[in-house]
């Protein structure tokens, strides 16, 4: 079948609408074209996407290129902006259902969240969309939450560091909750060896608590039960790095905080208390006040 190649250009960039990959275009003033076997199954899969039927002469190929979009289809024919937009429009209307419900509920809620917070609880834990603090069914102010990856917190990350202490010292929690979760997409890369880019400067730290435990870890065959000892180990490695902080430590040491280590089960939806030991080189890492001396 021999085609006017100007056709086929419009296909082309009818076809752009659905697929942010781009398609070949035929060169303009090109004249007519062969539908090679090649050419016409390109023409067939766009048809398919587009849900057309397949054309197999010239007439049909121009009423297909001259025919109007559907409603659906114009609007999935936005280069998906429209649907960007409308999916942002949605999470608001979602966030007045949801504020007018909470606060039928609850009426003094926002008010007094609007004076200030007073949280009981500083919730450390992994940034995974599936192991949020929600699963504690709390409301909004009860809970300050710090979120990374693998739920880490290196002695040098400053932003983990000035939630602690902001926490520890301005807020006055009474608890600090470590969560880790089975599943953890970071342990699991820290299990292998393939380099990942500026993350592995971050893994590095899991890494860390990997060759330490590395006796432990290697004795468990099974790769799904290597993962979820490994993301108890790294909790409970994190909770040793909390009690190193001073301002943890002096909130220890006058007895009002806890620290707790759980683990969520991405698979149930519930958290799994750690018996955490002590951490025997505890003491190595105690900073003194200015009169006190190293001896």
């Amino acid at each position: 079948m021999r085609v006017c190649s100007s056709f086929i250009n419009r296909l082309g960039r009818r076809s752009r609408n659905y697929f942010s990959f781009r398609r070949p275009t035929l060169p303009r003033g090109s004249g007519s074209v062969i539908i090679t076997p090649s050419l016409r199954r390109e023409i067939r899969s766009w048809s398919r996407c587009l849900s057309f039927t397949t054309p197999t002469t010239t007439s049909q190929l121009t009423r297909l290129l001259l025919r109007p979009l559907s409603t659906n289809q114009q609007r999935r024919s936005q280069c998906g902006m429209s649907d960007s937009n409308t999916f942002f429009s949605q999470l608001l209307q979602r966030n007045a259902a949801w504020a007018d419900r909470v606060g039928t509920a609850n009426p003094d809620l926002f008010p007094r969240n609007a004076k200030g917070q007073s949280p009981q609880i500083l919730w450390i834990g992994c940034s995974d969309s599936r192991a949020g603090d929600g699963c504690l069914d709390l409301l909004p102010g009860e809970v300050f939450v710090h979120r990374n990856i693998a739920n880490l917190l290196p002695y040098n990350d400053l932003s983990s560091l000035s939630v602690v202490q902001f926490a520890v010292d301005v807020l006055k929690v009474k608890h600090i909750v470590i969560c880790g979760h089975y599943d953890c997409g970071g342990v699991i890369a820290s299990l292998g060896s393939k380099r990942l880019g500026l993350l592995d400067n971050w893994l590095r730290n899991l890494r860390d608590v990997r060759a330490k435990h590395k006796a432990e870890l290697d004795q468990i065959t099974d790769f799904h039960d290597k993962v979820n000892r490994f993301v108890e180990l790294n909790v409970i490695h994190q909770v040793h790095n909390l009690k190193k902080m001073v301002p943890v430590l002096d909130a220890l040491n006058e007895g009002r905080i806890q620290v707790h280590g759980v683990v969520y089960d991405v698979a149930t939806g519930r958290l799994k208390s750690l018996d955490v030991p002590d951490d025997p080189n505890a003491q190595d890492y105690i900073v003194f006040d200015s009169h006190h001396t190293l001896e």
